[in-house]
């Protein structure tokens, strides 16, 4: 199969989906921007061959447990994918299995790493913004979410969100 661009998702449990999708959801409603699935990005649009690096994390991520971590803040941005997005500690197991997932996919580790779970993407009026991240923020930080799946999905900047397309992944037990 030919390389197309995939991601490499760290993906919260089902809990933590639903309720980092009802704020998506709501902040995509209330600002007119586009609804997607949160998600924290280990590896960004890549060009690969599906198969390929299905084989490359398999080893990589088997003795991976799930990781819990706290989210230490909510923070609003200037660039379409970082508008708005909950803030995690980079340290860790975190940090670890990122650069394990890299080694494994890409051969090297890219260095910095700001793990994050986007909950707005695009441009909206900065104090519209920074109004509905005060809100979240209340609601969300110091709260620990447990990640527990890496998932391959065909994304990237050149592929139209409504066409990003999970195509498997590896549960972390």
């Amino acid at each position: 199969m030919p390389a197309e661009v995939y991601s490499v998702w760290l993906m919260p449990d089902a809990a933590w989906v639903r309720e980092f999708r009802a704020i998506v959801d709501n902040l995509a409603g209330r600002f007119s921007t586009p609804r997607f699935v949160p998600h924290l990005t280990l590896i960004g649009g890549q060009a690969f061959d599906r198969d390929d690096l299905k084989r490359r994390l398999a080893p990589a991520v088997t003795d991976i447990v799930p990781i819990s971590r706290p989210i230490l803040d909510v923070v609003t941005g200037d660039a379409f994918f970082r508008s708005f997005y909950a803030l995690f500690g980079a340290e860790g197991a975190l940090g670890d299995l990122r650069s394990r997932v890299n080694v494994a996919a890409l051969g090297s580790d890219p260095g910095s790493f700001m793990p994050h779970v986007s909950l707005l993407y695009g441009a909206v009026e900065p104090a519209s913004k920074a109004a509905a991240a005060a809100e979240v923020r209340a609601a969300l930080v110091g709260r620990t979410v447990l990640f527990e799946r890496i998932e391959i999905v065909r994304s990237g900047d050149d592929v139209p969100i409504e066409e990003w397309e999970s195509i498997g992944g590896f549960a972390l037990a």
